[in-house]
Parts: C-alpha cells; structure tokens; sequence
C-alpha cells in the first residue's frame, strides 16, 4: 500500500555516511546563472534519489518499486507490496544507507492500491468515473497505449486514478487509486512520523481508512445506455447530473443548501436506476485489498 516516500535526515549527523561520490553518484549542482558551485549535491542509490542541501539530506523513490528491484531485479510497481515486503525494503535502505529508520522524518507520503476490475479501466476513466465530491479532474493525461490517468488535486494532497494494466502492457484490468501528499499533516496531523511508524498497525489503519474515504469521495456511476427510466423528469435529471458541465456552473460561487439537494437527489437517482455498482464494486475491491496489504 505504501509507495513514494520523502524522507528527511539531519546532515550534520549523517553527512559523513553521504559524503561518498562514487557509491550515490553524487554530482554537485551550479549556479547556471553566475557559474557559482552550490552547496546542494544530487545523487542516486538503486533508484532512490538523494540530495544533500545545506541543512538535511533528503532520501525519495518509491518503496514499492526499490523493493522490487532491490530483491528481484523488476522495476515495476503494479504488484501487491505487502507488509512483510514493506519491512523488508525498509530494513534493506535503512542498512545499505546506513541510517536509523527511527532518525528520517517523513515529509512526503503516496499510498495505493492496485485492483482488478470487472470492465475495461480506460473506458471506466473515460465514461464512468465523473468528478470527485463535486470538483473538477485537475488533469487528464491520455498515454495511449500505456493508459489513461485522471487526477484530482487539493491543497494537502491529490488523488490519481488511472491505468495500471496498460501503463505495464499487462493482460487485466488494473485501476489505480493513488493518494500522494502534498504536506504530511494531511495524515500525520500535528505528529512527526519517522520510517519506522510506517510498520506500526494504527499508521497503516488509518492511511487504509483516508484512502478508503476518498476513494468513496469520487462521482462513479455505471453505463446508462439500457436504463429504463419511470418518468422523463427522472431521466432529464440524470442527464444533467452526469455532465460535468452542470456541476461546473454551479461551483462558481460558494455551495449552499440547494447544490447539496441537488447532490443528494443525484445519489438517489443512482441507488433508484441501480447505477451505483461500479462504486459498490471499486469500494469492496479497495477496502479487500488494503486490508490484505497492511496485514
């Protein structure tokens, strides 16, 4: 569940374990501007990123991905990466790096999961995942052949869903649900957390559970092609509450009591015509997964 990882270490104490060109390919930055050397230096040890600054020294990669091709050579993270798997990477980077887990603070965070679905993730991206609690998608990024990606972004964190089958040329259905922070106080809150939190039960419970409220955060409804509507009122409603347009209109000013009916009226009509399946269907497969991911 857990992936990218920004870690912060104190310089003074660790520089002389990182002080070592050859062994992190550490290359020293310049001043393009005025040719001045800088006193930030930039590196890489199995495809972790270093850096080193002034005032710390910043470890970040993805652990899913170092794992994998730290113990099997794979550089993929369309996987499951279980606990024991997460234990593991972290014990190898810790000794390898030669620092204390318990010493890096975390400053940025990404965690996810990989599910199966039961119809084709592009035309799920493109046809049935909407909006997320009545924003916009931030971006789209249409890869071709390696996918479709959609993402939602806020102040303190942004959620991707997109194509992971496709992203690996892999023969399933694979969707992604990615929650990155932006500042770690969106699941940290007012705690420091060091590497070594992230194998404690009650951190990998509650990143389980933020991950479960906003993937239940996203607009997803099910193909509408063969519904058999009661009244045409009914019909011309769920028309305009699956056009992004409709809802675009009316966030321009602040939300007030008749969006929120609108929006209540909207899950109704989805539960009433039982075009809620696919949101049944991504929020079982999430919250079946993580679990299996932390324990």
């Amino acid at each position: 569940m857990i992936d990218y990882i920004r870690l912060r270490l104190d310089r003074q104490e660790y520089f002389g374990e990182f002080n070592n060109p050859e062994r992190y390919n550490l290359k020293q930055q310049v001043n393009l501007a005025t040719g001045e050397m800088r006193n930030l230096y930039l590196g890489d040890y199995d495809r972790m990123r270093i850096e080193i600054n002034p005032v710390s020294i910043i470890v970040r990669g993805s652990l899913h991905k170092y794992y994998n091709y730290s113990f099997h050579n794979e550089e993929q993270n369309h996987s499951d990466f279980t606990l024991n798997q997460l234990t593991a990477a972290i014990k190898r980077l810790s000794e390898r790096l030669k620092f204390e887990p318990e010493d890096a603070i975390i400053q940025n965070i990404e965690f996810a999961v990989n599910i199966e679905l039961s119809c084709n993730v592009r035309s799920f991206l493109h046809n049935n995942l909407l909006m997320m609690n009545g924003d916009e998608v931030s971006q789209i990024k249409d890869y071709g052949d390696l996918g479709l990606l959609k993402r939602f972004e806020y102040a303190n964190y942004e959620i991707k869903v997109y194509d992971k089958g496709s992203q690996y040329q892999l023969n399933k259905n694979l969707l992604r649900l990615e929650i990155k922070t932006r500042r770690s106080t969106f699941v940290t809150g007012k705690n420091k957390w060091s590497l070594n939190d992230l194998v404690r039960p009650e951190i990998l419970n509650g990143l389980r559970e933020k991950l479960i409220k906003q993937v239940n955060k996203l607009w997803i409804f099910d193909d509408m092609s063969n519904v058999s509507y009661e009244n045409e009122k009914d019909e011309k409603a769920l028309l305009e509450f699956t056009n992004p347009n409709y809802w675009k209109q009316r966030n321009s000013g602040k939300r007030n009591t008749t969006y929120y009916t609108r929006v209540d009226k909207f899950k109704d009509l989805m539960a009433k015509y039982d075009l809620d399946n696919l949101k049944k269907e991504i929020l079982e497969k999430v919250a079946k997964k993580s679990l299996e991911l932390i324990n």
